[in-house]
């Protein structure tokens, strides 16, 4: 099957490729994985060179299917390798159901499970070393987060334009069953003797009613195609929101191995900044010495007032005389505000960064967040899905405005949308931390 496949790159450029990895690391990197996720490694057996295994995750636990590799060709039966490549075979069983190989798979390749050195202990004692993998993490998690809110919009519009195409189609069945009642009556009347100005009624309505039936075919066939587009886009937001959680779970561990360095949080975020990256490897380790506090290093232009909340904020340093109850952000009134965007733009200008309120959404989305970032204002739709509230999947899991805030008031808002490189810092009614 080599027709449309030119476009295929070479396998080991492919995410879901694993290459020589053991059984017990797919294992560890698949166990908590949805049905449909898969990836491809080599085969085991040194009698088997060539060959290929597919992992499947199917009914909460491994398949292992045999990708065979005979006359240049590959399969998963010997006597049926018709694919140029693994590649190849792969994209069919992407779009095309595994039954056509076993009756008893009924599924697709839906998730392509991308191999990161996250499931490598990092075992590097140079931070410059970690600050470098940082940055390459950061990066293409603010990519695929970019792409997946992309698609995320792509196919919230496709579904409001199916939704409203669908309620038209009812309006024209609705009004094809009127027209349709309506020649009966005409028929009754012209059976019964009546003029011919019935007659010219009777055939104007046939008319109307055969261009109305056009119509709901043209609707129809719109309706089909824009929900193959749907699912398209939902295959492949379920490929990129696994690797979107390996690639969060991956920079949580260098965060991590760089917080025993004795770097503190709020470092690390100036470095994850954009446009900060240029001067990363000379803004940590240098400029102090860990667990001392007399060498901590304070971001430029931070004044004394806010040097507590700083510190309280990104170190886990809490003064004996704070209690939970006086966090500000656990009270609603403090940042929800009834105003429209433009209000809401008017009334964080000219305020710190990270300063914030929420606000009623619109276009389907119950509530958005405006934010001062960079002498701006940026906003970020909150979605609300099955009574929870989150700004995409997979982070759709705060019970509550306040739980949702409570958590950004400690983590970076860049997950979400790129030009967000700041946390819920103040609340717009408690300005003054």
């Amino acid at each position: 099957m080599s027709a449309g496949d030119e476009w295929l790159l070479p396998l080991d450029q492919y995410a879901w490729y694993w290459g020589e990895a053991s059984r017990e690391e797919v294992h560890e990197a698949t166990s908590d994985l949805d049905d449909g996720s898969f990836l491809v490694r080599n085969a085991t057996s040194h009698h088997t060179h060539g060959d290929y295994t597919l992992v499947l995750r199917k009914g909460g636990s491994n398949l292992l299917i045999k990708i065979y590799h005979r006359h240049g060709l590959y399969g998963f039966c010997t006597d049926s390798c018709s694919f140029d490549s693994v590649p190849a075979l792969i994209s069919y069983y992407q779009h095309n159901s595994l039954e056509e190989y076993n009756p008893q798979l009924n599924i697709r390749l839906h998730r392509g499970i991308a191999r990161h050195s996250q499931y490598e202990v990092v075992r590097t004692s140079d931070p410059h070393s970690l600050i470098v993998q940082l940055e390459r993490n950061h990066g293409e998690l603010l990519s695929l987060t970019r792409d997946c809110e992309h698609l995320q919009e792509k196919q919230f519009k496709l579904s409001h334009d199916i939704k409203m195409l669908l309620q038209a189609q009812e309006s024209f069945k609705e009004l094809s069953k009127i027209f349709e009642e309506q020649i009966d009556q005409y028929s009754l009347q012209k059976s019964n003797g009546e003029t011919a100005e019935v007659q010219t009624n009777s055939e104007a309505l046939r008319e109307r009613l055969k261009s109305i039936n056009a119509n709901m075919g043209i609707l129809g066939n719109t309706i089909q195609e824009k929900s193959g587009f749907n699912s398209k886009l939902a295959v492949d937001l379920n490929t990129i929101r696994p690797n979107l959680k390996k690639l969060t779970k991956r920079q949580e561990h260098i965060i991590s191995a760089l917080l025993n360095h004795g770097y503190l949080q709020y470092q690390l975020d100036d470095m994850l900044k954009i446009g900060q990256h240029s001067h990363w490897s000379h803004s940590g380790a240098h400029s102090f010495q860990p667990n001392r506090p007399s060498s901590t290093y304070i971001p430029p232009h931070t004044s004394n007032h806010r040097l507590e909340s700083h510190l309280q904020t990104f170190t886990n340093i809490t003064p004996g005389h704070h209690t939970s109850k006086e966090v500000p952000h656990k009270n609603k009134n403090n940042w929800y505000i009834n105003c429209t965007r433009d209000e809401a733009q008017k009334k964080l200008t000219g305020c710190a960064d990270g300063t914030f309120l929420m606000r009623p959404g619109k276009s389907g989305f119950p509530h958005s967040l405006s934010i001062a970032i960079n002498g701006g204002v940026g906003h970020c739709r909150v979605v609300y899905q099955d009574g929870h509230y989150g700004f995409a999947e997979p982070y759709i899991t705060y019970s509550s405005l306040v739980d949702l805030v409570m958590y950004y008031k400690d983590h970076s808002l860049a997950h979400h949308n790129a030009q967000l490189t700041t946390k819920l810092l103040y609340p717009v009614n408690q300005p003054n931390l």
